[in-house]
């Protein structure tokens, strides 16, 4: 596994925790204990070549006092094809895990305590190059509280997930196209300005995000400009790119921010650029894609209140006229 591809696609934002509670009174009297598990790591990039066998481990934490059994259940997933977030698409059928053994277990863990779940993927010569986004959702089963005259049940889920790409090599996507650039047409000279990009990644693996956005005015002189923050785009998925708040650091987890700017003023006709790179850990920065869009800057309320302005004399001066040519 590439450790720089892997680092990268840790930052990324298809972390997901589900949490949920369901606490069950008795007539007698009720518990309330929270459900207090954690996973490590929550996400995951596995390359495995075809013939190979890799072993993955997930770690669980129960962070509570009460003993906690949990079941693993692997579920396959999708991005959402705009913030990049998970959505569970059901009981995976991945064929290089023993799903069902898997699914047979209970994990135990006393309070404070930990526990490993080991997997192991086993990829004949024969495997299809394919990306594999999957879940795998520790689920607890509902234990009781042995303190006399009182009951709790604790019910809840976390997952980790796994991207796990099978491939001879590893996937650097050079099919990424730049979906749409969303900017109003016309924008208020006095009010922040947001930029909404969206590209789409036609390569059957997931690739980072890279590049730049750039505000230019009617002179080709630099108003704004951001680095894209190195987002993971799943294979044959889109989604709605992020700016980073500073350059791009390899040992420092970069912070997520929107491509927005507060301008003093702007006037006239301002050009977005959104070019996009390879990614950033690669050894060249060659530009996969390239786009922009055109918007228009303009004081609306002044505008406005000198529209209004105009009307009122127009009318004025047009029945003045009138009076006149009546008398």
């Amino acid at each position: 596994m590439n450790t720089k591809i892997t680092q990268l696609l840790s930052y990324s934002i298809l972390t997901i925790t589900l949490l949920c509670r369901v606490i069950t009174p008795t007539p007698v009297a009720a518990q309330t204990q929270a459900f207090t598990v954690s996973v490590t790591p929550d996400t995951s990039y596995i390359r495995i070549k075809p013939g190979s066998k890799v072993r993955h481990t997930i770690t669980i934490e129960n962070q509570g006092a009460l003993n906690s059994t949990l079941r693993p259940l692997i579920f396959d997933f999708t991005a959402d094809g705009t913030t990049g977030r998970p959505i569970l698409v059901g009981e995976s059928s991945f064929p290089y895990l023993d799903i069902e053994t898997i699914s047979q277990q209970e994990i135990t863990i006393p309070g404070g305590k930990r526990a490993q779940l080991a997997l192991l993927f086993t990829v004949p010569e024969d495997a299809e190059e394919k990306e594999y986004p999957l879940t795998v959702m520790f689920e607890s089963i509902p234990t009781q509280s042995t303190n006399p005259g009182s009951t709790s049940q604790l019910v809840g889920a976390i997952g980790s997930n796994m991207i796990v790409l099978i491939s001879k090599d590893e996937q650097i996507s050079q099919l990424i196209n730049i979906n749409s650039i969303a900017v109003p047409k016309f924008v208020d000279s006095f009010k922040k300005i947001t930029i909404k990009p969206s590209i789409k990644n036609n390569n059957f693996a997931a690739t980072n995000a890279a590049g730049t956005v750039v505000v230019k005015n009617m002179f080709d002189s630099q108003v704004a400009a951001f680095n894209i923050f190195p987002d993971t785009i799943l294979g044959f998925s889109a989604r709605e790119l992020r700016a980073m708040r500073t350059d791009f650091q390899k040992d420092i987890e970069p912070e997520a921010v929107p491509f927005a700017f507060d301008p003093s003023f702007l006037l006239g006709l301002y050009t977005v650029e959104v070019t996009v790179t390879q990614p950033y850990t690669s050894e060249s920065q060659d530009i996969i894609a390239y786009d922009t869009f055109t918007f228009f800057a303009f004081p609306i309320l002044p505008t406005l209140i000198t529209l209004l302005l105009s009307a009122a004399g127009i009318t004025f001066i047009v029945k003045r006229k009138k009076q006149h040519s009546d008398s």
